[in-house]
This record gives structure tokens, C-alpha cells and sequence, in this order.
């Protein structure tokens, strides 16, 4: 039967019966905790910024002014000496403060935030091969000594790869105007200040370069940000691949999501679209649209999980990988599912 989204909706309807209560208690604890992590970063950071010596200095030494220009101790020309001592070192330390608060969510989401994703994606990739929900414990299994370092390297792998890709486009939005302000617009300038009378229309001759170079800019994003989206569904499925064997080399991983993506990249992206318009439409509930994430997260999370049980199975089937490779084992009796999850090293 032909792939499509509604195919995959059947098959989805028929494997997650039963199963999304299992599935929106999985998704909304993993929400929480990622949450309460991502919050209690926010609050170090607000403590290094609003608790740090350096700005507690600043800020008393300005209290300090304050008092003493209230009390008619200090002249303007004293004021003003005082505040340049200080005011100088704000930026520097704002800068500082705001760059380790960055700093403390990636390495949050490289070593916490990764491992929560792909374990909830463990567990919808296991759900489906069973007649009963899968188990809670999957959500935190890739943080185990066997699975951690796999995730770790293989997701890294992934990312390096798509910052690489977005280089491009970084180096374009930096060279093109940088190349139009070098090669036209200051030589115009020059021209206009050494030898006005030279240049018939410069108004016109600048405006045309700031719309052709803002036209170039646009165009150049757009086509960039059009191949990156390929790029990302492309790797789509790396993160299935990793969720079911952590230990799987990331780069066969990422050679494996290519070849199971290739041709099936705009169903991908429908099903995203598709969920993306049941997202905006939740979001208007406002505080609700919190409890209403995970709900609409559990059927797209099932609907993925079953195009990748499909693809993965065709790749089975053309031998590039087996099921044992994905942390399967063969049934030892005679049942209706050929393979099943191996529970001792899941």
C-alpha cells in the first residue's frame, strides 16, 4: 500500500489503542522535568547575575553616589568622575553573565536534555511492538552507563553536522554586506567627499545598493534555510535510530536516517505540518496549551514512531541492518510478533 499520512494514521489508530494515557503520562513527565531543570539554570544564572561581586560592587558603589549627592557632598564634576570609574565595567560584566547563563543551558541540553527526547522516543518506538503500553522506565533508560555515552556522541555527531550546514549561511549574512559595504558603498563615500561633483546620483546609487544587497540577503536566507530543512529531514530518523541502540555509530546512524528519509522526506514533513497546526490552535488556550502539548505530541510521537517501524523494517528487509543491531532479540515461542523488545538491556 502506498505511504501516505493516512495510511500512517490507520496503523497508528490500530498499535496505539489503548496506550495514550501511558503515552501523555510519559511526555507530560518528561515536559516537567525538563522544565523544573530548564528553570533551575535560569535561577543560577539569575543568581550569578543579580548575587555576583562584581555587579553588587557596581551597584553599591552607585547607591553609595546616590547618597552622597542627596547630601550635597559631591560636585557634578565629581559625580560624573565617579560614575565613569564604574559605569565602563557594566557591559563587560552583563556580557559575561548572559554568556555563562548560555553556556549552562547547552551543556543542560547536551548531557540532560538529549537523553529525556530520545528516551520518550525509546519508549514510542517500543510501545508499538507491544499489545500493552511499554514501560515507564524507558523515559530514563538512556541515561543508564551502557546507553549515555552512545547518545552523547551520536547526538553531538548529529548537531555538528547541521552546524556545519548552517555555516553557510552564517558566512553569507556576514560577507555579502560586508562585501557591498567594501567594494561599493565606502568607495562611493570617498568619491562623494573627495570629488562630489563626480557623482551624478548618489542618493540613488546608495539606495540601490541597501535594496539590492537587502534583496540578496533575502533570497540567499531563504534558499539556505530551504536546504537545511531537507538537511534536518533528512537526519530525521537518527534520533529513532539512536533511541532504539544507543550504541549504533553515529555515522552509520546518520547514513542509515538518509537512505530510510530518502523519498519519504515530504511525508515527514506533512505529518510536522500537520501537528504544527494543532499546536498553534492549543496555543490560544494560553495556560492550558501546557497539558494540551503532550496530548497532541503523543499522537505525533505515535505517527513517527510507526513510519520509522516501517522504514526500519524495509532496511531489515534490504539487509543494511537487523533487528538484533536495534536491541531486539528473536522470540524464543511461537507468537504473532516475529520480534520483540529484549527487556534485560532495555
Amino acid at each position: 500500500m502506498k505511504l501516505n499520512t493516512k495510511y500512517l494514521r490507520s496503523r497508528t489508530e490500530a498499535t496505539f489503542q489503548g496506550k495514550l494515557a501511558s503515552a501523555y503520562g510519559v511526555l507530560l513527565v518528561r515536559n516537567i522535568i525538563l522544565a523544573v531543570g530548564l528553570s533551575l539554570i535560569t535561577q543560577l544564572g539569575s543568581l550569578a547575575l543579580f548575587g555576583g561581586s562584581s555587579l553588587s560592587m557596581i551597584f553599591d558603589n552607585l547607591k553609595r553616589i546616590i547618597a552622597l549627592d542627596q547630601a550635597g557632598a559631591l560636585t557634578d564634576a565629581q559625580i560624573f568622575k565617579l560614575a565613569l570609574e564604574f559605569l565602563p565595567k557594566i557591559p563587560k560584566i552583563l556580557i559575561g553573565l548572559f554568556t555563562l547563563n548560555f553556556v549552562l543551558k547547552a551543556l543542560f541540553a547536551i548531557f540532560i536534555k538529549e537523553h529525556f527526547v530520545l528516551g520518550s522516543k525509546r519508549w514510542f518506538s517500543r510501545n508499538r511492538e507491544q499489545n500493552h503500553p511499554a514501560s515507564f522506565d524507558l523515559l530514563f533508560s538512556l541515561f543508564r552507563k551502557e546507553n549515555y555515552a552512545g547518545v552523547l556522541k551520536g547526538m553531538f555527531w548529529k548537531n555538528f553536522k547541521l552546524f556545519l550546514w548552517r555555516l553557510p549561511r552564517l558566512f553569507g549574512l556576514v560577507l555579502l554586506p560586508l562585501y557591498l559595504l567594501l567594494t561599493k558603498v565606502i568607495p562611493l563615500a570617498l568619491k562623494l567627499l573627495r570629488r562630489p561633483q563626480l557623482a551624478s546620483n548618489p542618493e540613488f546609487e546608495l539606495t540601490a545598493y541597501v535594496y539590492v544587497g537587502t534583496f540578496a540577503l533575502l533570497l540567499f536566507a531563504i534558499l539556505w534555510s530551504i536546504v537545511l530543512i531537507i538537511k534536518r529531514l533528512e537526519y530525521h530518523f537518527v534520533d529513532w535510530l539512536l533511541a532504539d541502540q544507543a550504541q549504533l555509530d553515529p555515522s552509520e546512524a546518520i547514513k542509515l536516517s538518509r537512505e530510510m528519509a530518502k523519498g519519504h522526506k515530504w511525508l515527514i514533513c506533512k505529518v510536522h505540518l500537520r501537528y504544527l497546526i494543532y499546536h498553534i490552535l492549543a496555543s490560544l488556550s494560553l495556560l492550558f496549551y501546557y497539558f494540551l502539548k503532550p496530548l497532541i505530541n503523543s499522537f505525533k510521537q505515535a505517527m513517527f514512531a510507526e513510519l520509522y517501524a516501517i522504514r526500519r523494517d524495509q532496511m531489515v528487509a534490504q539487509g543494511r541492518i537487523t533487528m538484533e543491531d536495534l536491541g531486539y532479540r528473536l522470540a524464543a515461542a511461537p507468537v504473532t510478533t516475529i520480534y520483540k523488545v529484549n527487556q534485560e538491556e532495555n
